[in-house]
């Protein structure tokens, strides 16, 4: 929730909430809150909402942000990888 301050006149300002970044396992990463999101170009991304999920699996077809992809992908195994150097 936003938080109110007070300007010089007394009127109410709304103060930006910190955003929150939440990484889920074998999923997502959940952004809520003020942020910036912007591409690798710096060019800027309107994310339409408080909340997003961006993609970590790379499969999504609606990059950068997550489409559920990365369910199908957990049928596929890449072996062990304990092991590899």
């Amino acid at each position: 929730m936003d938080a109110q301050e007070s300007d010089r006149n007394g009127a109410a300002v709304r103060k930006p909430a910190p955003a929150t970044v939440v990484v889920c396992e074998d999923g997502p990463v959940i952004i809520r809150g003020d942020y910036d999101l912007r591409s690798q170009t710096d060019e800027p991304i309107d994310p339409q909402r408080k909340t997003i999920a961006l993609c970590r699996c790379g499969r999504s077809l609606q990059k950068p942000f997550c489409d559920g992809s990365h369910i199908w992908a957990r049928g596929v195994t890449h072996g062990d990888r304990s092991n590899r150097t």
